[in-house]
């Protein structure tokens, strides 16, 4: 939850790069002809080329951010995704589009461009305004230069202002709003009895052959992927930097040259409790969860601790640490959040606040005033950020030492000592988890699996800021998990197959003997009323059921439905008691954001049709279709 509310950086930064692969993955496959032949060009879009390492150089830049996005993504699923294929769609219609601006007279000036990203705050410095190293360095952290940045950033919001235009005509009835609010918004309460299969399993008897059977029919779920383990010296400024002298003048220099950057926004130290609720909660859901947070509060004021109440009843994460936030300022959290903590004298737990989290309750610990950072505050982090730029100017020198020394026979242990380095040893993971933790692509990840326990690698692994070398510590062949070793897991398997089959033969059975839409006597003790759920809700201890929640919308209220539902715990007989629809106040309050949304849902309608226009009309031609395979 605190993550929802902090503004992260590099998410800013990813939302700009995909914007142009969202606006048109989804339109990336638009009419043409495909046609063979051979060059150095990829293919033509009318008589304007697309070259081959144009093509190239964007489909390793979509890859990577796909896989930031998705860690496990792997070449056998971007082939059978056709991802190259996409990628070319993406670039044919950005070429289109492209055109169409300049046919419009849309463009995005420098000006406005500039203006974009100087609002980012993913490139502001502490006292809130845009500073150069803290861009660049945001933007390179991502893989990209800053020219490609913008370039990418322009283009994005070129096809914005296109989206705009061709939707402008987008028009939206506020009766089908109300009517799609109310589908969206109508409740249900329900009556279920549940049987569950844990029940019957006692009566479940195993055979030794059914076991058997079962382990052999199941092999899959009882294999156990391949993995190695490594030593690795990584090579980054921040690794390097210990090696670097940095004197005290220089870093006094650097605090004279640079105030801004020392300038601190009024802070406040401060823990809290939350109790999450879903934006579109009803108002008896907020009212209760109020009431909840005021009981704790009285629990405060008679003395308990704060953070062991936090570490119990919140549901942030940070109820792990007791409820702490640490430092942040105003601009940190969302507005109503802020303006509790920042109104609040340090020791006083205030009212519960409602921010679009859910109910939130505040403990401010320590306050901290606007000013400067002293000097003595400020200079450990100046010398280790002077001391990283000096390593930076050495890493290529000393990767080239590095690699120098392998090649001549030194062991990997023997290179670091003489760098003065620890080599970090990776326990036995599988490829993609070793990946993905370190940031390395799937071609350098299947260049280190390859190797054999005990020799390194001959060639650096390029890693976010710096390189590693690898020194293979042991393989594990792909395996499978003996019998004995699975056999409570089959076993309790088989029970809960056997258990929820009779679960199942019981609930038709009570079923038949429903009478006047009552069940038998003997289970109506049993009987539980639900929570309010939506369509796609959660259907009290029932859990997760699409299926369920389908049936109970179409029925009628004080009808058992006519067959019972398997749920995870085993099988129910549900009747709709109470159908809850949506007063005249809620949808005055929700009407503006309903028009909005389903205004822009019409409007991306409209562009996507716009763009298929524009290739249906294109003639499009491959001519080297070995560049796609």
């Amino acid at each position: 939850m605190l993550d929802g509310m902090r503004q992260h950086a590099g998410s800013w930064i990813i939302k700009i790069l995909f914007l142009i692969i969202i606006l048109v993955f989804i339109l990336a496959y638009g009419s043409g002809s495909l046609q063979q032949g051979g060059s150095g060009i990829l293919a033509y879009v009318d008589d304007e080329p697309i070259l081959v390492r144009d093509f190239e150089r964007q489909y390793e830049t979509d890859v990577r951010q796909l896989q930031e996005q998705i860690p496990n993504l792997t070449a056998e699923d971007m082939a059978k995704f056709d991802i190259k294929q996409a990628v070319l769609a993406k670039m044919i219609n950005t070429m289109l589009l492209e055109r169409q601006a300049k046919a419009l007279g849309l463009g995005v000036t420098d000006a406005e461009l500039a203006a974009f990203v100087r609002s980012n705050p993913a490139f502001w410095n502490d006292a809130r305004t845009f500073d150069e190293q803290y861009y660049e360095r945001a933007v390179r952290g991502q893989g990209m230069t800053p020219a490609a940045f913008e370039e990418a950033t322009r283009r994005a919001l070129v096809q914005r202002k296109i989206m705009e235009h061709v939707g402008r005509a987008a028009q939206v009835q506020e009766t089908e709003a109300r009517d799609l609010f109310r589908f969206s918004q109508e409740r249900l309460v329900v009556d279920y009895l549940l049987l569950p299969w844990e029940d019957f399993k006692d009566g479940v008897t195993l055979g030794e052959e059914q076991i058997a059977a079962y382990y052999k029919d199941n092999m899959e779920r009882f294999k156990r992927p391949a993995t190695s383990g490594f030593n690795l010296l990584v090579l980054s400024p921040a690794t390097l930097a210990a090696r670097q002298d940095v004197d005290d003048a220089a870093v006094r220099a650097y605090y004279d040259a640079h105030p801004a950057e020392f300038q601190m926004p009024e802070s406040v130290h401060a823990r809290h409790i939350l109790r999450e609720l879903p934006k579109d909660a009803s108002p008896a859901d907020v009212d209760k969860a109020r009431v909840e947070m005021l009981k704790l509060k009285a629990r405060l004021a008679k003395g308990e601790n704060f953070a062991a109440l936090a570490e119990k009843h919140s549901d942030c994460p940070s109820s792990a640490r007791g409820g702490d936030l640490g430092w942040f300022s105003r601009e940190a959290m969302v507005a109503p959040f802020a303006q509790a903590a920042f109104s609040q004298e340090p020791g006083v737990v205030g009212d519960p606040v409602r921010t679009e989290f859910g109910w939130h309750l505040i403990k401010v610990e320590e306050r901290r005033e606007a000013g400067a950072r002293s000097f003595e505050e400020a200079a450990p982090a100046i010398r280790r950020q002077l001391a990283e730029e000096k390593a930076a100017d050495t890493l290529h020198d000393t990767l080239d030492m590095a690699l120098g020394r392998l090649v001549a026979g030194d062991t990997l242990a023997q290179v670091a000592e003489s760098l003065g380095l620890p080599l970090q040893p990776v326990p036995a993971v599988t490829k993609a988890v070793f990946a993905q933790r370190l940031g390395v692509d799937e071609a350098s990840a299947d260049m280190l699996y390859a190797l054999a326990p005990g020799h390194a690698a001959d060639v650096p692994v390029e890693i976010e800021d710096g390189s590693l070398l690898a020194e293979k510590t042991v393989d594990n062949p792909e395996s499978v998990a003996a019998l004995d070793e699975v056999r409570g897991a089959i076993e309790e398997a088989l029970r809960r197959e056997a258990g929820m089959k009779l679960a199942r033969e019981k609930a038709v059975q009570v079923l038949a003997e429903v009478a006047d839409g009552a069940l038998p006597a003997r289970y109506q003790s049993k009987v539980k009323t639900s929570e309010p759920f939506q369509r796609s809700g959660v259907v009290g201890e029932l859990g997760m059921n699409p299926t369920l929640a389908e049936a109970a919308f179409a029925a009628e209220p004080g009808q058992w439905l006519p067959e019972p539902h398997a749920v995870a715990n085993g099988y129910a007989l549900v009747r709709v008691r109470e159908r809850q629809v949506p007063d005249d106040a809620q949808w005055a309050a929700a009407r503006d954001t309903m028009l909005a949304q389903i205004r822009q849902s019409r409007q991306q309608e409209m562009f996507q049709a716009f763009v298929m226009e524009l290739r249906d009309k294109a003639e499009v031609k491959i001519v080297d279709q070995r560049v796609l395979q």
